[in-house]
């Protein structure tokens, strides 16, 4: 009668699990969760694409200053790349952690797909290095505030204006494959 019953519970399981299989989905859950994944894979798209900054970049005799946009310098201005790319990356330290707070809560979303979240791996090492504007004798210093007089941070996790370039470019790459395997509308976005 024990063997029966275990038996008996065994199936009414998973009887029980198949019906909540087939009612989720016909409810549209898994398309709500697609839709909020998506949603998140816009939002740190768009966060990075926005990334704007102003620009202090110095460099032996080379000096630059204006705006800076962390998807398009390396587009836009190859040659001024190619020349600072090896240089430290600097940010206000008063704006660093607004900058990378918005990065941050998007990293930590569940819905955030794996493999999008790995390539953000880079902001868990928080070190960094503080240092003062008028002690930099080359870099980039990159700030939000105009004529910024300051501390600034060198972080660990992009020392050089390349790894913070290239850190950015792969999370936007890894969101465009994202998006092409898991969306019909990738070639509709504006990236």
């Amino acid at each position: 009668m024990e063997n029966f019953l275990g038996v008996a519970g065994f199936f009414i399981s998973l009887i029980s699990i198949a019906l909540t299989v087939y009612y989720a989905d016909r409810f549209g859950l898994r398309t709500k969760i697609y839709e909020k994944r998506l949603s998140v894979a816009l939002d740190l798209l768009e966060t990075i694409k926005t990334l704007e900054f102003n620009s202090f970049i110095k460099y032996e005799q080379y000096l630059s200053v204006g705006g800076f946009s962390t998807i398009k310098f390396k587009l836009y201005f190859p040659e001024e790349y190619l020349l600072t790319k090896d240089l430290p990356i600097y940010f206000a330290a008063s704006e660093y952690k607004g900058i990378f707070n918005r990065l941050n809560q998007l990293k930590s979303s569940p819905y955030l797909a794996v493999e999008i979240a790995e390539k953000l791996k880079f902001l868990e090492n928080s070190s960094l290095t503080l240092t003062h504007t008028n002690k930099i004798e080359a870099g980039a210093i990159l700030t939000i505030k105009y004529n910024y007089e300051g501390d600034l941070f060198c972080p660990k996790m992009f020392s050089t204006l390349e790894g913070y370039l290239d850190a950015m470019e792969n999370v936007v790459i890894e969101i465009k494959k994202w998006l092409k395997n898991k969306s019909k509308l990738s070639d509709e976005f504006n990236i």
